[in-house]
């Protein structure tokens, strides 16, 4: 079974009138990064989420309609910055992994501006956050440790 991130690069690829080169360099990774799982059918690696999300951020396509409904994507969608509404079908999904993984979370705190809370259950995490765009860069870090400490 092909990996979605395969039919998403292609996706993004149709949608921008891009060269696979020409998305790494917008994306800001190694060219073969995308070509090699491109080329190669049987290659042997997953894209991690970091680059998914650096295809998305440059790309503004978001991700969550190739990736299967078995898959648990609450930590990717998780990671979601704002480009623009979601759609009800990414909403409904993201509302059901936040209800099946609920009961190992903490409950809601009020937060400051520039606060971050994290916490991690198994291999999921919970943010909440409120932030101004200057915190932006401060949760993308906050957000690499993460995705470190989930694929561990």
């Amino acid at each position: 079974m092909r990996d979605w991130a395969i039919d998403y690069i292609l996706h993004v690829l149709d949608a921008k009138s891009w060269t696979a080169n020409r998305l790494a360099s917008e994306a800001g990774v190694a060219a073969s990064t995308i070509n090699r799982p491109l080329r190669e059918k049987n290659w042997p690696h997953k894209l991690s989420r970091a680059t998914l999300v650096k295809i998305r951020d440059a790309s503004n396509i978001d991700p969550s309609p190739f990736i299967p409904e078995e898959a648990d994507e609450s930590a990717f969608l998780s990671m979601n910055y704002d480009l623009g509404a979601p759609t009800e079908e990414t909403m409904a999904r993201l509302e059901s992994a936040v209800q099946s993984h609920k009961q190992t979370w903490p409950s809601p705190t009020r937060l400051e501006k520039g606060d971050i809370e994290i916490s991690i259950s198994g291999n999921h995490a919970y943010i909440e956050a409120f932030i101004h765009l200057d915190d932006i860069a401060r949760l993308r870090k906050k957000l690499d440790a993460i995705e470190m400490m989930l694929s561990a």
